[in-house]
């Protein structure tokens, strides 16, 4: 497996707008420390895991630009490259297009279609379908685009986002390959939206909104991380979580590490206050 990081050297609280992300509050900023070494030991683990890890420098003036997964979506040797809903964002994408084409990526700009795309955020693969999940801040024609440009080798379904809690599908969504599991919040889900899940040939377990969202002012103390924001490594999963192994729903955590999964939690919390989890972090290259 490989995948793209960011460094969070000057990640910080930038923006606010509470339709495209109401848990970014500009007076609740990360700490410096604590930001760099959730970072660091995300990155240990994924090194112990064997995951090959490359590293694109962050650029001053680019607070979120460390949330990797949102720069464009890996279709074999073509990036998409992302074009994002906030304006504070749409300069990022210069530095990850000139990254990926230095990897030898071919580069294919959603802005040219006039499109909002927020890359793989907004995709969720699974081995029937690659799941769109559209919302605020992207485009209903996206999967048309990714379609013209690419032969793709499974159907994109489009599930429909409600509200703005969940305003990226990653945030609701977390898809297991090595066990066929699906993990997710119906609450973030359009009726029709969740009757496409629900046809999927996998094993599935729904979530509340607060085990997936931390919303109330004692979650966001204790908790402030996503948990179904995770990252899967195949024999691993890493999932955001900042509070004792035994405070996690017993029965849920023996559903994840069924054949063999092992569950590791990792507390990412300073960036939950930009309400984003370790997959955000996280733009895979190649599984």
């Amino acid at each position: 497996m490989r995948v793209l990081m960011c460094d969070p050297l000057y990640y910080e609280i930038g923006w606010e707008d509470k339709e495209k992300n109401p848990h970014m509050k500009k007076d609740v900023q990360p700490d410096f420390a604590g930001k760099l070494t959730q970072w660091a030991k995300l990155v240990a683990l994924y090194w112990q895991a064997g995951v090959d890890v490359e590293f694109i420098s962050s650029a001053s003036g680019l607070g979120d630009m460390v949330f990797a997964a949102n720069a464009g979506w890996v279709y074999n040797d073509t990036f998409f490259a992302s074009h994002m809903a906030p304006d504070e964002r749409k300069p990022e994408t210069s530095h990850y297009a000139w990254f990926m084409r230095l990897k030898e990526f071919n580069v294919v700009y959603s802005v040219v279609f006039d499109l909002l795309f927020e890359g793989q955020s907004d995709i969720i693969t699974t081995p029937e379908a690659y799941l769109y999940c559209h919302g605020a801040r992207n485009s209903r024609e996206v999967p048309k685009m990714l379609g013209q440009a690419a032969e793709l080798d499974r159907p994109m379904l489009t599930l429909d986002l409600v509200g703005t809690d969940f305003y990226h599908g990653d945030l609701a969504l977390f898809f297991i390959r090595r066990t066929k599991k699906l993990l997710y919040c119906p609450h973030a889900f359009s009726a029709k939206s969740l009757g496409i899940l629900e046809s999927l040939d996998c094993d599935k377990r729904a979530v509340p909104p607060e085990f997936a969202c931390p919303q109330t002012p004692r979650d966001l103390e204790l908790n402030r991380n996503f948990p179904l924001n995770a990252v899967d490594l195949g024999s691993q999963i890493i999932v955001p979580w900042g509070l004792p192994k035994f405070c996690f729903p017993r029965g849920l955590y023996e559903w994840l590490s069924e054949d063999g999964v092992e569950v590791v939690f990792h507390d990412f919390s300073e960036f939950g206050k930009s309400g984003a989890g370790v997959k955000c972090a996280t733009l895979v290259l190649e599984e």
